[in-house]
């Protein structure tokens, strides 16, 4: 559980879940952009987006895979991240710093001041309601 604070200082254990998530997003996307033409990154606890010595969150990670990955070219799906975090300051703090990231045009994120379960719940609601599927998430 994290801290009370906005950002706080970045443990081992999650320096781990980080290396995995690079490699995973860098072997990922350019196999999901070629056989769909529209991909899903959700974030259910995105947190601020860095830690207290200015090193790099999940959401920064996750964008800096396709903005660094070096067959970004190929990529030609749409790419949408949705970066759910529940705490405001943390959601603020996270909208500032993503806006430091330059992007693609054929992606887009979201920053989401909410709960992962409220959020998804409503998502699913509205496709159901529209008869639509979820794009590969």
């Amino acid at each position: 559980m994290p801290p009370n604070t906005t950002t706080w200082p970045l443990d081992g254990h999650t320096q781990g879940k980080h290396l995995v998530l690079r490699h995973y997003m860098d072997a990922w996307l350019p196999i999901m952009t070629k056989w769909n033409g529209k991909v899903l990154f959700i974030d259910a606890f995105a947190d601020p987006g860095e830690y207290s010595k200015g090193e790099p969150g999940s959401p920064v990670i996750a964008l800096q895979s396709l903005t660094q990955h070096n067959a970004r070219e190929q990529m030609k799906g749409n790419i949408f991240y949705f970066f759910i975090e529940q705490n405001k300051e943390r959601a603020d703090h996270l909208r500032e710093t993503l806006k430091n990231i330059e992007i693609p045009q054929n992606c887009n994120h979201e920053v989401i001041n909410s709960t992962f379960d409220e959020t998804l719940n409503e998502a699913l609601d509205s496709l159901e309601e529209q008869r639509k599927r979820l794009a590969p998430a």
